[in-house]
């Protein structure tokens, strides 16, 4: 295998721009990178995040590879990196890789660092505690009422970042949830009868730490399978005679099931992209849901068509 030596002020660059910052840890004992395929690490617990770019590792730390995957770990106080294989797992213990399952190589050199992680990491812990702080001061997330039904079981909210994942608590149920790289987050929980739940969105970062929990509950009304049937013929009405997707979303808006009633609207929108003056009807149900960088998208989409006719 051809060897070959990461330079220093990529290391560097990495390490300005890691977030949510790195406070009150003791330095990393490997950086993981060129993930390829489904690569997976979770801490502590069993619940397991996508790795899709660089990650440092911290002790007892696991990562595990998909079919099809696999991935790089440099060791930067042994000067030694290792290839994880497909279908492989290890636990990073006493700042040591534990093979658990599959096959982990030696790699190529990574070149000479000098303890720079642990140097660099030392220094700017106090200064990423406070901006971490400030960070989460800032973060906020509108949960509003909802209304879902077995047809209709989605629930949703602005993804406030890939390196955050989000706890869903509907009565006494908890859903651990992936942020992922979209805009919004979607989720279906499990169903429910009907009736009237509270619930509530939490954000996470990475260490697992709770940064944002709202200050009240929201509800969720489940419909029952006899209303939900109702709505079903309704839509299927609607389609054949009118044909019109605005018209169903202007119809399930008004019975308050506004994640359907918003993709409705995207999918008139796809095929509408002109008809401006419909377009506050989407930014009013992106309101609702909370989605306000969708919201302000489509208000600059609707100013600037003003200003051009």
């Amino acid at each position: 295998m051809k060897k070959y030596c990461i330079p220093l002020f990529m290391i560097s660059l990495f390490f300005s721009n890691i977030l949510p910052v790195l406070a009150d840890l003791k330095p990393p004992a490997f950086l993981l990178i060129k993930a390829e395929g489904t690569v997976e690490y979770c801490k502590d617990t069993n619940n397991w995040k996508r790795i899709r770019r660089n990650k440092f590792l911290f002790d007892n730390y696991s990562v595990r590879t998909h079919q099809n995957s696999s991935c790089q770990l440099i060791d930067e106080k042994n000067q030694k990196s290792y290839v994880m294989q497909e279908n492989t797992h290890i636990q990073i213990s006493d700042n040591r890789i534990l093979p658990l399952k599959g096959k982990l190589s030696d790699g190529p050199q990574p070149g000479h660092f000098e303890n720079y992680w642990e140097k660099k990491f030392t220094k700017v812990q106090e200064y990423t505690a406070a901006l971490r702080t400030k960070m989460n001061q800032n973060l906020t997330l509108i949960i509003n009422d909802i209304v879902l039904s077995n047809k209709f079981p989605e629930i949703v909210w602005e993804n406030k970042g890939s390196e955050y994942s989000y706890q869903l608590h509907i009565n006494d149920e908890i859903y651990q949830i992936d942020g992922g790289e979209d805009s919004i987050v979607r989720f279906i929980p499990k169903q429910l009868p009907a009736g009237k739940y509270s619930y509530q969105v939490f954000v996470v970062d990475e260490f697992g730490d709770v940064i944002y929990r709202p200050q009240k509950k929201s509800s969720l009304v489940w419909l029952s399978e006899k209303e939900s049937q109702q709505i079903v013929n309704r839509i299927h009405d609607i389609d054949t005679t009118l044909n019109n997707s605005f018209i169903i979303a202007n119809y399930l808006e008004d019975i308050g099931l506004t994640v359907p009633a918003m993709d409705y609207y995207n999918r008139y929108f796809a095929k509408n992209p002109y008809e401006n003056e419909m377009r506050p009807y989407l930014i009013n149900i992106y309101r609702k849901l909370g989605l306000k960088t969708l919201r302000n998208e489509e208000c600059k989409k609707y100013k600037q068509n003003i200003q051009k006719d």
